[in-house]
């Protein structure tokens, strides 16, 4: 959000002062504005799929709060089946919306990585109003931006989930000769928008802004000695997995644990490494991709028979875009986790500690 989060920096030159109920309806009206008029869709259950939101328990006893944090092109909504998880454990969840999503691409042209961590900063300065301690999950950038706030808050844990802790190759490269090269050029791609949650455009500064959350990231990683629950695809094609293993191998919390989701078998000497074939969870699927691992079967919008892929074709597949999977006849990119109830097991052993 750029005009309107200026605008939510004024309103709020102290976080405190903002309550988080004010915060929800500010966005949503921001949301609300941008996408009327830009022309995209702006009815009332694309706001709210859009939108920060906040899930209480019926009887909550003031302990524990967890604040999502969503990633790079995406929006709150994609975290809302691991925020289910968290309610159900009687965690107050709340989550926010990093500037630049929720509306439309062009809004992330000039955004910046201290943007994205002043509104993390703000979410978790509402939850230390109401709660004794403060559990932060991320997904992919928003995991990069629940580790670098570790650095200034007093933290419990962290759920990583598809973290960047680095991008591939050709990612990064790609947006880095972007932004050396071509200043002029305002987007690495700009593609038909038909995903009312998630961008399919990348503007070339939000591409770059990851990176250097990333940079920033990288000479505090292995400082984190907090537990932390990580769930990963070994054949993600948007984030590296080394770095990620080699964060496990700097944090020795004996209650850190990597559920890593593999095509084919590999092993891990470190026990608290638990692999899962991804190409066997179900007949359709060949892996896992890197959107898929926060999102249970059952999301009406992204899930199995979510109303985002419409109608499939007799024979189709899923898996992550790689170079194999993209020349399999009526290729999808997996949008779910076959293996969601597997991983809520775990993650449920994990905050009950």
């Amino acid at each position: 959000m750029l005009s309107g989060y200026t605008d939510f920096n004024r309103y709020c030159q102290d976080a405190f002062t903002l309550s988080f109920a004010d915060y929800i309806t500010f966005t949503q009206q921001h949301i609300r504005d941008v996408r009327q008029q830009a022309g995209a869709a702006h009815d009332e259950a694309t706001v709210l799929m859009n939108a920060p939101y906040e899930y209480r328990p019926a009887s909550y006893d003031g302990k524990r709060g967890v604040l999502l944090i969503h990633g790079f092109l995406t929006c709150p909504y994609l975290m809302r089946s691991v925020a289910q998880l968290y309610l159900q454990q009687g965690f107050l969840v709340r989550s926010i919306l990093l500037p630049g999503h929720g509306t439309v691409a062009g809004e992330l042209k000039n955004v910046t990585v201290e943007q994205w961590q002043q509104a993390v900063d703000y979410g978790i300065y509402s939850l230390q109003t109401e709660a004794e301690e403060i559990h932060l999950c991320g997904y992919s950038l928003g995991a990069t931006l629940a580790c670098l706030a570790t650095r200034e808050h007093n933290i419990k844990s962290l759920t990583l989930l598809s973290p960047a802790f680095g991008i591939t190759k050709s990612a990064a490269l790609l947006a880095f000769t972007t932004k050396l090269h071509f200043e002029a050029a305002q987007w690495i791609c700009k593609l038909k928008e038909d995903d009312l949650a998630t961008y399919h455009s990348i503007a070339a500064n939000g591409a770059w802004q990851v990176l250097r959350a990333i940079r920033l990231l990288r000479p505090h990683l292995n400082d984190i000695q907090l537990p932390c629950f990580i769930a990963a695809s070994f054949e993600d094609s948007t984030v590296k997995v080394k770095p990620i293993l080699r964060f496990l191998q700097s944090n020795t919390n004996p209650n850190t644990y990597l559920r890593i989701y593999c095509k084919t078998q590999h092993r891990f000497k470190d026990p608290r490494i638990e692999t899962i074939h991804s190409s066997t969870l179900e007949p359709h699927v060949l892996d896992m991709s890197h959107i898929a691992v926060p999102v249970a079967p059952e999301d009406v919008y992204y899930g199995k028979n979510g109303a985002q892929k419409g109608i499939l074709p007799e024979k189709y597949v899923f898996g992550e875009k790689s170079k194999y999977n993209l020349r399999q006849p009526n290729f999808y990119r997996l949008s779910y986790n076959p293996n969601f109830m597997g991983m809520a097991q775990k993650l449920r052993a994990f905050i009950q500690y």
